[in-house]
């Protein structure tokens, strides 16, 4: 019995199955075990945290306005809800644990109940797939689009036309590198490396670009305000109107290129995993390290923006989806193929690799 479909406009914005996260890709890791993923996460979100409160003591609160710290606070929110959830799994994967050796008859009338229902309460679950209403898990998810799209953006603006000044001191050198470069090394080491995060539904590139329009909304109000532009290029005064509105326009594509190249790096890392680790040889299906597959709640889902690529199956599970590194480019009748395939195995029918 695989996870539910979820319909209706929560499915739109990426929350398709219930419950949410059934692989437990937010928490899981292909390189690190569960609770040294958990440890890391915890020490990034104290590294920025301290950065973000010497930033505020150094300059003053108007570095509210700046939307590189803006960000670096979706950096330390990320990585700290991410290390409360990451423990909250660890937890429930112990006592998974030490359900599977127990002989304990009430664990077998835990599990009937479970799959009956079809909350899987026996499985290893985070507090986030558990217990979240969707509002927060939709909350959660476009969190991770954000770290995904908007680090890089910092990064590249700053490094290619704010940098002047960057290294004037032993203090602005330390704040900017923090803010400028590790910011984007934190993100990409849990997208790229440690994380196991899925590649991100389509829809939240509506909402990441709406983000930083709001931002440019924002900049006026700090400008109105405080009197003073928290980035130069937007500038009316000095620059004139129709070049402001190509440097705006340049940051909505900026926003909009940074977003593909997170959905591309959680791609290359699920198909060098899948190459490297053990998998059933479809990119999405790399083992979990520490997780035994039996653990974690079946799918009919893959990683891909609309569930495509391979998902694993463990003991419950009777069929393999048949969507390999070849049918990235497969014919028409292929892919007919694989979707009659999936909907046979749907209703529960068998289907033979």
């Amino acid at each position: 019995m695989a996870s539910a479909s979820v319909r209706g406009p929560y499915a739109w914005l990426g929350i398709r199955e219930h419950p949410y996260d059934p692989q437990a890709r937010f928490v899981t890791s292909y390189v690190l075990p569960p609770l040294y993923l958990a440890l890391w996460r915890t020490v990034i979100a104290l590294y920025t945290f301290v950065t973000l409160i010497l930033v505020y003591a150094f300059n003053g609160v108007q570095e509210f306005s700046y939307f590189t710290v803006l960000t670096y606070w979706g950096v330390w929110a990320y990585h700290t809800i991410s290390a409360i959830q990451t423990f909250s799994f660890y937890w429930d994967l112990r006592r998974w644990s030490k359900s599977q050796s127990s002989q304990d008859p009430s664990i077998d009338a835990e599990k009937a109940r479970s799959d009956e229902d079809g909350q899987y309460s026996d499985k290893a679950q985070s507090w986030l797939s558990r217990y979240f209403p969707r509002p927060l898990q939709f909350a959660h998810s476009l969190l991770f689009s954000t770290i995904c799209s908007f680090p890089l953006i910092v990064t590249i603006v700053f490094w290619t036309v704010l940098k002047d000044g960057a290294f004037d001191s032993m203090r602005t050198t330390w704040q900017n590198l923090s803010v400028h470069a590790l910011n984007l090394v934190f993100a990409y080491l849990d997208i790229l490396v440690l994380g196991r995060e899925a590649m991100r539904p389509w829809s939240h590139l509506f909402f990441v670009v709406f983000l930083i329009a709001c931002y440019v909304g924002v900049a006026y109000i700090t400008y109105a305000d405080q009197h003073f532009y928290t980035y130069d290029f937007l500038n009316q005064g000095e620059h004139g109107t129709g070049t402001v509105a190509g440097y705006v326009v340049a940051i909505g594509v900026a926003t909009v290129v940074s977003f593909l190249v997170g959905q591309f790096a959680i791609f290359i890392r699920e198909y060098v995993a899948a190459k490297l680790l053990p998998s059933e040889g479809h990119w999405g299906t790399a083992q979990v390290r520490s997780v035994p597959d039996d653990a974690l709640v079946p799918t009919k889902l893959g990683p891909g923006p609309e569930g495509e690529g391979g998902r694993r199956h463990n003991a419950e599970d009777g069929w393999r989806q048949r969507l390999s590194f070849d049918s990235l480019s497969a014919t028409p009748r292929k892919r007919q193929s694989i979707a009659t395939d999936r909907s046979r195995a749907e209703h529960g029918e068998i289907i033979e690799a």
